[in-house]
């Protein structure tokens, strides 16, 4: 059903902050700036508001200031037939209807022309949460975030997770049932599907993103959109909101290539692909934001292993198991690099740690998290795996297409947040050993690599792994 025309509009004096409740209002992504005699002024959608975010422009401002001033419009009395070839060639997502005064009498939308069986509800839970303090977690139907998920609502948080389902929804289809979770299917970097989600909200945990170098690589622009603008935007409306409290997974990926010393988290920073570069970009605009009522706190995480409820076979460890496993038979690339490995569950329980600190102790800080005994070269998880499980085949080839080799020390997380990793590699190598084992699984199954959900390619190689 169509929304009143009075429902979308603005002034041009209105800020821009009002603009934004009208546009999130009226689910059209649109809002119409009139004069007091509802002549059309201007046009504003979501896209010009994350333009003005990620221009620095203040949500305070009037909205004249970002208003598009050239627009398509259609006059009173032109067929639907006309209106619809109109939308369709120039790409219109919609189109105001102005009288013989240039006043704004009706509008028209390309779902106005298509049939309500076809329209897509995108809230796939609707429960009702109780008062207990609620989380908003980003990504939590992903690898990190059906775990953690999972640690929040046994530690006696609420959790609304939103999450586009790119993966599927199993990784938490059974918490569907728990009173204190709610699933909302959407995109973080679309406004008209992040606001609803930051109501009564009392932290954020931001973990979607496109993880990892090659599936980073596969589209740039979309990449730097997710992982770098899509943060920016979502800080700023939860610093608006008065959600202070804003948990952000980066990577230790920042340090990119490195010499063989323990890098701390005030090491110089050499990222040598897209994803560390969006990743660091993000936590730069993290740290700008950082006041008195907005209390960011970043963590590098080393490169995770181990089960989850989402599982991913595009991780080394994981994916070299798995080979091991399924060929008897791994490959090594060159394998001299050194990286830092972390348990998904202790990845969680890191995030748990951060949410129960005081927020003064951990505003605008940086922690690695992982384990310093779990730094280890390349070329030893071969060896390892080879100790573990005699019989394992395991070549080494010459290469230097990956850069990346950076070792790191954990020291910060620990002295200031009394919080270590408690799973060791070979533990978590034992856990996937066995499940690949009597599941059977396939783990060339795109649902189970990042990489492989957006583009099919070679997969027993060590490149595609964070």
């Amino acid at each position: 059903m169509k929304k009143p025309i009075e429902k979308l509009f603005a002034h041009k004096d209105d800020k821009i902050i009002h603009v934004i409740g009208i546009i999130n209002e009226n689910e059209l992504k649109t809002a119409f700036i009139v004069d007091k005699n509802k002549k059309l002024l201007g046009i504003v959608n979501d896209g010009d508001i994350r333009r003005a975010i990620l221009k620095n422009i203040s949500l305070t401002e009037p909205v004249e200031k970002i208003m598009s001033k050239t627009f398509f419009v259609a006059k009173e009395g032109v067929s639907e037939t006309e209106i619809l070839e109109t939308i369709i060639r120039h790409k219109i997502f919609i189109l105001p209807i102005l009288n013989n005064m240039k006043q704004v009498v009706d509008y028209y939308q390309i779902t106005d022309f298509i049939k309500d069986e076809f329209l897509k509800e995108t809230v796939k839970t609707k429960t009702k949460p109780e008062t207990s303090k609620k989380i908003l977690v980003t990504g939590g139907a992903g690898y990190i975030g059906s775990t953690l998920v999972r640690i929040l609502l046994d530690s006696g948080y609420s959790v609304r997770v939103l999450d586009n389902l790119s993966f599927g929804i199993s990784a938490i289809k059974e918490l569907e049932s728990n009173p204190y979770f709610e699933l909302i299917q959407g995109d973080y970097t679309k406004i008209e599907d992040l606001l609803p989600c930051l109501k009564n909200i009392f932290a954020v945990i931001h973990l979607a993103a496109i993880v990892g170098d090659p599936a980073g690589n596969i589209n740039p622009e979309l990449t730097l959109e997710t992982n770098f603008h899509g943060v920016k935007i979502l800080a700023e409306f939860c610093k608006y909101y008065g959600i202070d409290r804003f948990i952000f997974t980066s990577t230790c990926s920042v340090y990119g290539a490195s010499d063989n010393e323990l890098l701390t988290e005030n090491s110089n920073l050499n990222p040598v692909s897209l994803y560390a570069e969006t990743k660091l970009k993000a936590e730069k605009s993290l740290v700008e934001l950082k006041s008195n009522n907005f209390h960011p706190c970043i963590l590098r995480l080393a490169t995770v292993f181990g089960l989850s409820y989402r599982m991913r076979f595009d991780l080394v460890v994981n994916l070299l198991t798995a080979l091991a496993v399924k060929n008897k038979e791994i490959s090594i690339f060159s394998g001299e690099q050194w990286r830092p490995f972390v348990h998904v569950k202790d990845i969680a329980n890191a995030i748990l740690n951060i949410v129960n600190q005081p927020v003064e102790k951990v505003s605008g800080q940086i922690f690695n998290i992982g384990k310093e005994e779990n730094n280890y070269q390349i070329k030893d998880l071969g060896n390892f795996i080879k100790k573990m499980f005699p019989g394992i085949k395991v070549n080494k080839i010459n290469s230097k297409e990956d850069q990346r080799s950076y070792r790191v020390s954990f020291d910060k997380s620990h002295k200031i947040l009394n919080f270590k990793p408690e799973i060791d590699l070979e533990q978590g190598i034992n856990e996937i050993f066995e499940f690949v084992k009597k599941t059977d699984v396939n783990i060339k199954d795109n649902q189970y690599s990042n990489f492989k959900k957006v583009q099919c390619g070679i997969f027993d190689s060590i490149y595609f792994a964070e």
